[in-house]
Order: structure tokens, then C-alpha cells, then sequence
């Protein structure tokens, strides 16, 4: 056999037996069928039998061969070729493809940033009043004097208006504002 021929790829396979690996090559053979090729002879595996774990940056690749163990490359152009010739597409491989291209990270990182946005300007105020409207008023009352004392405790200070002008607002406010208090 030709060990240097493009349909094989080198590895290390374990036997289920022991820890330890061995080297190993695989195949695929005319019927389509992965083969792992040991110490010179070769276990052959039908598609049903056998599952390859999915790409992770340039973590090894694992064959689950059924009783016979596993197999690990780190030759990941070799693995995409062998699961090519067995007729078996990597269902993920769409994902790796997008994740190494600079174009759609860069899309992908300033979708994030403008849903993130989007949600701070309208999502997270819709949600906020749909919680409001589902408080009974009690609460609804309760919170917003709780806020105002708040507000008055760390934020507003008393007047700095004349006399007058706070007899002229105090005079007209009550009116304009129906039932709300307010002191000057």
C-alpha cells in the first residue's frame, strides 16, 4: 500500500482494549466504506458504523469505529476529503466555514451590537411597561412615592424662587395637575 497516497490519512487509533494508541491510517475503499488500516491489515466499516466528531478550530478529529475503538488525526483537509469520498457531509461544517471567515464574524459581532442596542432603546422599555401595566395600583403607588423620596433625597434641593413666584405657581399648578400633590 501507498501510505503517501492522498486517500489515506494519518493517525493514531486506540483499540478499545488499552490506552495506549497505535499508528493507523484510513481509508476509504471503492465501496465507499471507511477502512482503518493497522499493523499492515485493514477493519473496513459501513457508514452506519462508524461517526466522526465535529470541527473545533484545530482540536483532533475522533472516528468512533463501533467495538473497534477510535481513531484521532489532526489533518483536518484530510478528514473533509475522506468524509467526501464515503458520501457523508459534516452537518456543521456550514458553521466552521462561517467562523473562519473575517467578513461574517464581523457581521455576526455587529448584528450583537445592534440588537444589543436595539433591545436597551425599545425592548427593554416595552417590557418594563408591560410589567407596569400588570401591577395593581397599590403598587403602582407605592413604587412611585418611593422613587419620588428618592429623587427628593439625593437629587432635588429646595427652591430658590421668590415668594411670589411660588404663590403664582401654587395657585395655578393645583388646577393644571388634577390630583397630584407637590410642595415648593
Amino acid at each position: 500500500m501507498n501510505w503517501e497516497s492522498p486517500s489515506f490519512r494519518e493517525g493514531s487509533s486506540q483499540d478499545g482494549l488499552h490506552s495506549k494508541p497505535h499508528p493507523a491510517h484510513l481509508s476509504v475503499d471503492s465501496a465507499g466504506r471507511l477502512c482503518l488500516w493497522r499493523d499492515g491489515s485493514a477493519d473496513c466499516f459501513a457508514n452506519a458504523e462508524w461517526r466522526v466528531s465535529e470541527r473545533l478550530g484545530q482540536t483532533p478529529r475522533f472516528f468512533e469505529l463501533g467495538d473497534q475503538g477510535r481513531f484521532e488525526t489532526r489533518d483536518h483537509a484530510g478528514v473533509t476529503e475522506l468524509l467526501k469520498k464515503a458520501q457523508r457531509a459534516s452537518p456543521l461544517q456550514w458553521l466552521f466555514l462561517l467562523e473562519s471567515r473575517t467578513r461574517w464574524v464581523l457581521a455576526a459581532l455587529l448584528s450583537c451590537i445592534l440588537l444589543t442596542g436595539w433591545m436597551i432603546a425599545y425592548g427593554l422599555p416595552s417590557v418594563a411597561k408591560v410589567i407596569a401595566m400588570q401591577l395593581p395600583a397599590s403598587t403602582a403607588i407605592s413604587v412611585s412615592e418611593q422613587v419620588l423620596g428618592q429623587l427628593d433625597r439625593q437629587f432635588l434641593n429646595p427652591t430658590q424662587l421668590p415668594q411670589a413666584t411660588q404663590q403664582r405657581f401654587s395657585n395655578t399648578l393645583p388646577n393644571a395637575g388634577g390630583s397630584c400633590r407637590f410642595t415648593l
